[in-house]
């Protein structure tokens, strides 16, 4: 283990920071492992709690750009919508992980939506607002 910007880090035995890709960022728990048995080393830390709810919510807008790629991109290879499915899996992930980590229940946040629909509506008219005039 090693000290680096007031964390301690764990390094693979053989790790060369002189030939590493800088990621500082929130990762799927098995993803070291992956990299590893791609024959590369990495180094990880285990963040804070508060640490760690930063970070999901940083992990939130990359995810979120990501799904908006998807649907841009396009439907050139029959594979829109798979992978549209996928990062929508991952906005959820991060989503469901952010609501745990902040102690909302889905019941609660059922809830809230099921309220602000009642009074604000939800998207299904597929409502476009252009402009408004004072």
């Amino acid at each position: 283990m090693i000290n680096t910007k007031g964390r301690l880090v764990v390094e693979d035995k053989g790790f060369d920071s002189s030939k590493s890709t800088s990621y500082e960022k929130l990762v799927r728990d098995k993803i070291p492992d992956i990299i590893r048995k791609e024959g590369k080393k990495c180094r990880i830390t285990t963040l804070s709690e508060e640490a760690f709810i930063k970070q999901l919510f940083e992990k939130l807008l990359e995810e979120a750009k990501e799904l908006n790629r998807a649907y841009w991109i396009g439907d050139k290879d029959g594979k829109q919508h798979e992978r549209i499915m996928e990062e929508f899996c991952d906005v959820y992930e991060v989503l469901d992980e952010i609501a745990q980590g902040m102690s909302i229940a889905r019941e609660d946040i059922e809830i809230l939506r099921d309220k602000k629909r009642e009074e604000r509506g939800g998207f299904k008219d597929r409502t476009f607002l252009v402009d408004v005039s004072e």
